[in-house]
């Protein structure tokens, strides 16, 4: 792969380009964080079996990172780290084995000081289609996984175009054809160009997670990375500050989310909602109502401690009801979660009378 950021700081443009220089794929994980991550990371005590030597540099307004690990099983490779601002991307060319048993590990240990910078597939469909209309030309799909995650049906679908004959397909319709069907794109491949000679080919998943063949690192950064990163960082700032204890009136400050359907019409299917949210990782749970009308979960994260209910209002709608200590890491984290295991839906803000009464 030709690795080309002369949208980056020269210095570390250079840095990266001498680095990744002739891999066969670079991985790139989009993430925030509010500090410095790279020292951060450097101070940390790493995951067990897991040791790295970091080398910390600045150019202008990017801090970069370069950790040199070594895992107990013998694997070893490079993680970079770029930070500007809130965005943080960390990237290899060492292999998508390396990354998921270390550099991935190591990622996770920070939470929640670095966040995933995680987006829904509509958002991962405009991204795709801004891609291809700001490069002038076109990304034709090559892969896909798709899921259908609500209820009883659950399903995961993968198609490859590799043998496959037809008609070139296209991303709107395919991300169309889901929808239609009541499936989410989890991920997509894409390439310009010839299959069998790309000019371009890479693959984003709705995790925020970026796999480059073929390209120029250039285009990927500034078309398709930072518009990942800068989507988490508005979800953050939703989710930022709901809290009781942070602000002076101790208000509620509580969130909505449209599913766009029916998905808690009976009994059975808001007994399946419940089942599910059991299945949140690291939380203590309690369903405090779980009758013919609604259900009403609270939920503890053991992560940072913070708390929040969850309420159904009618049979598409879903209320998230901020505690006195609910961190903004803590809900991006419950709505991931709810995208992954539940349905995707539509959050906003929810305002709420001087009174307290919820206003939809």
């Amino acid at each position: 792969m030709t690795v080309n950021l002369t949208d980056l700081p020269p210095g570390l443009a250079s840095a990266l380009d001498d680095r990744l220089k002739g891999s066969r794929a670079i991985k790139i994980q989009c993430l925030l964080s509010d500090s410095d991550a790279a020292e951060g990371m450097s101070k940390a005590r790493l995951p067990g079996g897991l040791s790295a030597r970091a080398k910390l540099m600045r150019y202008g307004g990017f801090r970069h990172g370069e950790f040199d690990i070594r895992g107990g099983d013998g694997r070893a490779g490079i993680l970079h780290t770029v930070q500007a601002g809130d965005e943080l991307y960390a990237v290899t060319g060492d292999g998508a084995a390396f990354f998921s048993s270390c550099a991935s590990r190591i990622i996770k240990s920070r939470y929640p000081g670095i966040l995933a910078a995680a987006v829904n597939s509509g958002t991962m469909r405009r991204i795709l289609l801004d891609y291809e209309r700001g490069a002038n030309k076109q990304l034709t799909p090559k892969a896909y996984c798709r899921k259908k995650i609500f209820g009883a049906e659950r399903e995961t679908e993968r198609w490859t175009s590799r043998g496959a004959e037809g008609k070139r397909r296209t991303i709107e319709g395919e991300f169309d054809d889901a929808g239609n069907g009541g499936w989410h794109i989890d991920s997509m491949g894409v390439f310009s160009g010839p299959e069998s000679d790309p000019r371009l080919d890479l693959s984003v998943s709705r995790k925020g997670l970026v796999s480059v063949y073929a390209g120029t690192f250039k285009d990927v950064f500034a078309r398709l990375l930072r518009p990942i990163a800068r989507e988490g960082a508005k979800s953050k700032k939703l989710f930022g500050k709901r809290g009781r204890s942070e602000n002076a009136r101790r208000a509620l400050r509580p969130l909505l989310v449209d599913f766009g359907a029916s998905v808690f019409h009976d009994e059975p299917a808001r007994k399946r909602f419940s089942l599910i949210v059991a299945k949140y990782p690291n939380c203590r749970y309690a369903v405090m109502h779980e009758g013919s009308q609604h259900v009403y979960v609270a939920v503890r994260d053991r992560n940072d401690k913070s708390s929040f209910s969850v309420r159904t209002m009618g049979d598409r709608k879903l209320l998230i009801i901020p505690q006195i200590r609910s961190s903004a890491a803590s809900l991006m984290r419950f709505s991931e979660f709810l995208n992954a295991s539940f349905k995707e839906g539509t959050i906003r803000d929810c305002p709420v009378t001087p009174s307290g009464a919820i206003r939809e």
